[in-house]
């Protein structure tokens, strides 16, 4: 329901954990890197290496803080819903 860092972070390891993976290997790409450095830092025992591409660092400041997660929301939860016709 929300898209935030760690809350995404959270569930890679979900996952990890459900198809009983222990330690792994994280590729990712765009925002999906910032999501992979924070399950580096939740897991560091758990995280054999790490390929980030197409990734601007940022830090986590009180404004992205809340503006990311309405964003993606808005994305992810609402554009995505919206057939491709009706861009069109």
């Amino acid at each position: 329901e929300q898209y935030d860092i760690p809350r995404l972070a959270t569930e890679v390891l979900a996952v990890a954990d459900a198809l009983n993976v222990g330690r792994f290997h994280v590729a990712s790409f765009s925002l999906g890197s910032a999501v992979a450095i924070f399950v580096s830092e939740l897991a560091p025992e758990r995280v054999r290496g790490q390929i980030v591409m197409n990734f601007g660092l940022f830090g986590h400041g009180t404004v992205k803080e809340q503006v990311l997660p309405r964003l993606l929301n808005t994305v992810f939860g609402g554009l995505r819903r919206i057939p491709s016709t009706t861009l069109i």
